[in-house]
C-alpha cells in the first residue's frame, strides 16, 4: 500500500480568521495554518470583488495599545493572529506606500 506524502493530505489543518474592512464590515475566512499574508489577501480581494491593484495589506490593529502594524506578505498570519489578545483583529485596508520603495528607491547614499 503507497504511503501518503504531506503534499497530498486530505485534512488540511483549517483555521478560521475574522478580517474587518474600513466600512466596518467584518468577513469570516477559513484559511490553512501555512497561508501567508499576501495570500489572505488575494482571496480577500476576490470574495470582495475588489480592484487588485497590490495595495491591498493586512494590518494588525490593537486599540488599546493605540498600535497598527501593516503584516508582510511572508508573514503567516495564523501565527500573527495565535500571538494577538482579545480586543486586537485584522484591518484589511490599501496601503499605497506598500511598495512605494521599490517603485521609487533613493537614489542618495548615505556619506
Amino acid at each position: 500500500m503507497p504511503s501518503c506524502s504531506p503534499d497530498c493530505c486530505l485534512f488540511q489543518a483549517v483555521e478560521i480568521v475574522k478580517v474587518w474592512s474600513e466600512d466596518g464590515a467584518g468577513k469570516v475566512v477559513e484559511i490553512p495554518a501555512d497561508m501567508t499574508a499576501r495570500d489572505v489577501c488575494q482571496l480577500l480581494v476576490y470574495k470582495s470583488h475588489c480592484l487588485d491593484d497590490n495595495a491591498w495589506t493586512l494590518v494588525e490593529h490593537h486599540p488599546i495599545l493605540g498600535l497598527e502594524r501593516c503584516l508582510e506578505d511572508h508573514e503567516l498570519v495564523v501565527q500573527v493572529q495565535a500571538s494577538m489578545s482579545s480586543d486586537s483583529k485584522f484591518l484589511f485596508r490599501k496601503n499605497y506606500a506598500k511598495y512605494e520603495f521599490f517603485r521609487n528607491p533613493l537614489t542618495q547614499t548615505c556619506t
